[in-house]
């Protein structure tokens, strides 16, 4: 059983990596309109170009802006 999960989750790592570029463009897209001038950082093993499908995707994002907490 935990076979077949460990199988699943390979696979939808996998649909991610296929299209992680799509990805960071919207979180660019996304953290550009919040804050024009934010610094985002992609790093890790998927910045290298060394990821696995058990690998997480590692993004900074730097901004002075302040955080809103809801109320």
């Amino acid at each position: 059983m935990w076979e077949e999960l460990l199988i699943e989750k390979a696979e939808e790592r996998k649909k991610v990596f296929k299209n992680l570029k799509t990805y960071i463009k919207r979180i660019v897209e996304v953290t550009r309109k919040l804050d024009p001038s934010a610094e985002i950082y992609l790093f890790g093993n998927v910045a290298e170009g060394k990821h696995f499908l058990s690998s997480d995707v590692d993004i900074l994002i730097a901004t002075n802006t302040p955080r809103q907490i809801p109320s």
